[in-house]
């Protein structure tokens, strides 16, 4: 088995940048990068993956992040005990009440500076025990 942790954003520029800060703090395990859900999913489904985080945004194409964790949630264990996070330019009340129901560990909103996302990855890593 493979552990790795899962990053899904659209937008290419924030997922580089999560993607290299998840890195360089020192994510136990090899980030592996998705700007699209469906592939993301296939990923986190093989057979041959221990998924042990998800860091996806919630505005995303096709498939948003909240049916990307209710997929999750349909797959049953034990894909429903993968940590799963919000990091979205988007945290209105509306979305941060539906993250709730859909039992998200937490819900960050994206931040401008370089600093402040690795505050925020920091606090993902040390929140999961990595």
């Amino acid at each position: 088995m493979r552990r790795t942790i899962v990053i899904i954003d659209d937008d290419t520029d924030d997922l580089s940048i999560i993607h290299e800060m998840a890195v360089l703090i020192g994510f136990p395990h090899p980030v592996v990068s998705f700007d699209s859900p469906e592939p993301a999913i296939d990923h986190i489904l093989s057979p041959g993956e221990d998924v042990q985080l998800i860091i996806a945004d919630v505005n995303m194409p096709k498939l948003n992040g909240f049916e990307v964790r209710k997929k999750m949630i349909d797959s049953g264990e034990p894909y429903i005990e993968i940590p799963f996070v919000f990091l979205s330019t988007s945290k209105t009340d509306a979305d941060v009440a539906k993250a709730k129901v859909l039992k998200v560990d937490a819900y960050y909103k994206k931040p401008t500076t370089f600093l402040a996302y690795r505050e925020i990855l920091v606090d993902i890593k040390e929140s999961n025990g990595f």
